[in-house]
């Protein structure tokens, strides 16, 4: 993964050479990756609904979009896992003015799976009648993937306020011990 190699050429570098704002960017590149994954399927889904998608091809799409969602959701959880257990802990230890904020980005964590959940089961849905016949996407799944979507953008934006509130006062040493517990989890 692009992100890891970024992490990696970071923790190999001597402390003389970190920035302070490596961990911070690594938060936002990793959120960008996220955020985008979601407009994607987004896009996907606003299409299939204004019809420019119809019988083999929104098939295929809706095959895609299930592939797709299986795999942001493993990223999602992996990318939650590492915050969770790394960030999260470190930021509450050093920073307890942030408790309330994690608890709330925690939770939002188990909102965004849960809605990940919930657009795979009604994709799976859609794909099955549709091997039949063509069958409307319903307002249900589309303002199911565009709410997705937001609450993955705003989470990241109350969790990238959070990483640029706490992290920035951590010593180049704290940061890299972070990026060496990150590592060790993947």
């Amino acid at each position: 993964m692009f992100l890891l190699r970024i992490v990696e050429g970071v923790v190999s570098m001597s402390t003389k050479h970190i920035d302070r704002s490596d961990l911070v960017e690594w938060a936002n590149h990793e959120h960008v990756h996220l955020s985008k994954l979601f407009d994607d399927l987004r896009q996907t889904f606003n299409d299939m609904a204004q019809g420019e998608l119809e019988g083999d091809a929104l098939q295929e799409a809706l095959s895609v979009a299930l592939d797709d969602l299986d795999g942001a959701l493993e990223d999602m959880l992996e990318h939650f896992n590492e915050e969770e257990e790394v960030y999260f802990q470190a930021i509450e230890q050093r920073f307890p003015q942030y408790a309330s904020q994690i608890d709330a980005l925690v939770c939002a964590h188990e909102e965004i799976c849960k809605k990940i959940r919930t657009l795979q089961q009604c994709v799976r849905e859609y794909e099955q009648p549709m091997k039949g016949g063509y069958k409307e996407l319903s307002a249900r799944l589309i303002a199911l993937v565009n709410s997705l979507a937001l609450a993955v953008e705003r989470h990241n934006k109350e969790e990238q306020d959070v990483f640029e509130g706490a992290l920035k006062h951590l010593s180049v040493d704290e940061q890299i011990a972070l990026l060496e517990q990150k590592q060790a989890l993947g």
